[in-house]
């Protein structure tokens, strides 16, 4: 049995072994994508908070701010059964009020369709500060987080939840089974922490243990950070040397990974300048994309003529969204004459339309076009493969035209059905494995591949070949 094999089963094993209850599955969530899996988890009963709502002891109500004040849905469940919050629905502070003004009310915060991941700090206050208040763990995908909070002592205050079938319950999973936290602790947060509050008795089955599986994959989208101001959300590797990214790359199974500087993004200085010492020190586990800033085309090229013929160099990173230029831009040629000069990839930020990050509309992935049929021999890949479901028909089409294009899904990505129709439109051949770290935790998007139905031929080139291939 190969190493995927292996921990392909493992993961699987205790994935029906734990004794999950979902907290998360809402009525009105359905499934964006074609033949998206059903779960097979038990969940608990969600019921939308009417007025006239007969509320049973073994439910979870569900707040709908169209039909009721958040403080008639409290004084509705108060005393009754618990109430969910959707995250996109409530800001923080109401939910702190909330919390304090009915401290016996069992308030369980689950993630809307928008990042949760910004918001983990005050999460992680608020959980701290009030005794029942409680975390769907659906969208939950910060690095570490499984492990960051029970360094809180806040692992009794997590319930798994799924948000199925929106996005893929694996994603939800897959931090808590590869996470070092004790057999009890799993139990606790799959479904002991939701059972106590609802009165049933807590399940704790025969342990089986995760064995990290022996470094193979290759993250294909990474970054770096030293300084961390200009993240929105904390993240734990600002301290990170080699020795620490090692033992973080072991454990979640990665041999190699591909990382941009965040500064180097967000700044004009060159990426070499803050990776370089890093991807030596790694040996060649890690190695650095150079960046191409359109609003700094000349002091870019330096860059780039200096960083892509080094070994530790393995590609350009382009990110229209954060420098503001549209994709479509001829400054964006000279980035594309770079890579076909030194043979080496371009990777892009790609994304869809988006109502709430306006900034998205610089890199769609349709913009892209001229270039790439300008360059046919420079490998072009788009990071996040589109971002989100509407612009998957784009990501289709040009995968379809262009041969030299391929994509990795990192980032958060999680909708249920993505991958398999993702492999289905284009082939598991153009499709990279990545993660987004040190945004995202790899294990989400470890666990929604070894969850799907996909044969291990596909999975092996997805975690690893396609990036060989691509990347050399």
């Amino acid at each position: 049995m190969n190493e995927l094999s292996k921990w392909r089963e493992n993961y699987l094993a205790i994935r029906n072994q734990l004794p999950w209850l979902d907290a998360w599955r809402p009525p009105d969530a359905v499934a964006v994508f074609a033949d998206a899996a059903a779960s097979k988890i038990p969940a608990a009963r969600i019921v939308p908070l009417l007025r006239k709502t007969d509320i049973a002891a073994d439910t979870l109500a569900y707040y709908q701010p169209e039909v009721m004040s958040l403080k008639e849905a409290a004084n509705l469940a108060n005393g009754h059964c618990p109430l969910i919050i959707k995250a996109t629905d409530v800001k923080l502070n109401q939910v702190d009020l909330l919390a304090t003004e009915y401290p016996e009310l069992d308030l369980i915060i689950a993630s809307g369709n928008q990042k949760i991941l910004y918001y983990f700090a005050e999460l992680t206050v608020l959980l701290k500060k009030h005794p029942h208040l409680f975390l769907a763990t659906a969208n939950l995908c910060n690095m570490l987080a499984p492990e960051r909070l029970e360094h809180e002592n806040l692992s009794e205050k997590l319930l798994y939840g799924s948000f199925m079938p929106f996005l893929a319950e694996d994603v939800a999973m897959a931090p808590l089974i590869m996470s070092d936290l004790s057999w009890q602790a799993k139990c606790a947060v799959a479904g002991n922490n939701l059972r106590r509050i609802l009165g049933i008795k807590p399940l704790l089955p025969v342990e089986i243990k995760y064995r990290r599986v022996n470094p193979f994959i290759i993250d294909a989208h990474g970054h770096t950070l030293k300084t961390p101001a200009l993240y929105r959300m904390p993240v734990p590797d600002c301290e990170y040397q080699w020795p620490q990214w090692r033992e973080f790359l072991d454990a979640v199974g990665v041999i190699k990974i591909y990382i941009t500087p965040s500064e180097a993004i967000s700044g004009k200085d060159a990426a070499k300048d803050f990776a370089l010492e890093l991807c030596r020190a790694s040996q060649g586990r890690m190695r650095f994309f150079e960046v191409f800033n359109p609003n700094t085309v000349e002091q870019s090229l330096e860059h780039l003529e200096a960083s892509l013929p080094l070994p530790e160099c393995v590609g350009i990173k382009i990110h229209p969204a954060v420098h503001q230029v549209y994709a479509s831009d001829p400054r964006y040629a000279r980035a594309f004459a770079a890579a076909e000069k030194f043979g080496k990839p371009i990777m892009t930020h790609s994304w869809e339309i988006s109502s709430y990050n306006p900034t998205q509309k610089f890199s769609c992935p349709g913009l892209f076009e001229e270039h790439i049929k300008a360059f046919p021999k420079v490998k072009f890949v788009l990071g996040h493969a589109g971002g989100r479901v509407g612009s998957f028909p784009e990501v289709v089409e040009l995968c379809g035209k262009y041969p030299n294009v391929s994509v990795d899904i990192s980032g958060d990505y999680f909708h249920n059905g993505m991958i398999g129709n993702l492999v289905s439109a284009i082939g598991a051949e153009r499709v990279l494995f990545a993660s987004d770290v040190n945004w995202i935790d790899p294990r989400c998007i470890e666990g929604m591949l070894l969850g799907s139905s996909l044969p291990e031929e596909e999975l092996m080139m997805i975690f690893r070949t396609n990036a060989e291939r691509i990347y050399g």
